[in-house]
This record gives C-alpha cells, structure tokens and sequence, in this order.
C-alpha cells in the first residue's frame, strides 16, 4: 500500500437553504487547504430560487469563470469564512 496522498478533485456542495423572509436562495459551499496545511470552509450565496429554479442552473453559474465586472455590478457572491 502506498503512502503518497493522490490529489483530487473536489466539487463543493450546493444547498438550497430557507430564508425568514423572501425567496430561498442558493449556497455553494467548499473547503480550502491554506498554505499551513489548515483546511478552512468557506460559502457563497450564488442566488434567489426565483433566479435560478434548479440545482442544474446554479452549478452552472458555479462553474462560470469568475469576472470583476459582475461584481462590481452588484452580483450577490459575498464570500464567508465560517
């Protein structure tokens, strides 16, 4: 049995979570391995259900390359460290 560690691939998960008031909105959450070999979660908040009905819509939004104009045009992906 060999004891070197294979790198994979890991795609996150996408939930769709419950608000008090307004539309459930979507959550994409993954975990980071940071220089010091610690693993920190993070989430982002990709959008409202009525903006994207299904799981298929907001994982393809996910895998969008990322670009400083939607940002900067008000796009909801704020970014938590939990």
């Amino acid at each position: 049995m060999s004891t070197t560690r294979n790198n994979r691939y890991q795609e996150g998960s996408i939930n769709r979570v419950k608000r008090a008031k307004g539309p459930d909105v979507w959550v994409y959450r993954w975990r980071e391995l940071q220089e010091d070999g610690r693993r920190v979660q993070r989430k982002t908040t990709i959008g409202d259900a009525e903006r994207y009905p299904n799981k298929s819509d907001v994982k393809r939004e996910v895998e969008k390359p990322p670009c400083g104009d939607q940002r900067a045009a008000g796009e909801s992906r704020e970014e938590d460290s939990r």
